[in-house]
């Protein structure tokens, strides 16, 4: 009895899909949670003209402003 080489090419690009998307969160989850939800005094928050999001915004910003294409892609 041989192996089935399709039962593990399925499982070879399962992999290949879901490990980057796996990396991305862990990531995006980690910069996340360890970003601080405070700004630089003189700074105004949110998105407007001169004021600045904060780091942990901008963390959630970033991650989906690219994690939306990422897995629209993978799927």
């Amino acid at each position: 009895m041989g192996t089935d080489t399709r039962s593990s090419d399925t499982i070879t690009g399962l992999l290949a899909l879901l490990g980057p998307l796996a990396i991305w969160g862990t990531a995006f989850g980690v910069r996340t949670a360890t970003a601080t939800s405070e700004i630089a005094s003189g700074q105004c928050s949110g998105i407007g003209f001169g004021c600045t999001l904060s780091p942990r915004d901008m963390a959630q910003f970033v991650g989906m402003y690219l994690g939306v294409p990422i897995v629209s892609v993978a799927t």
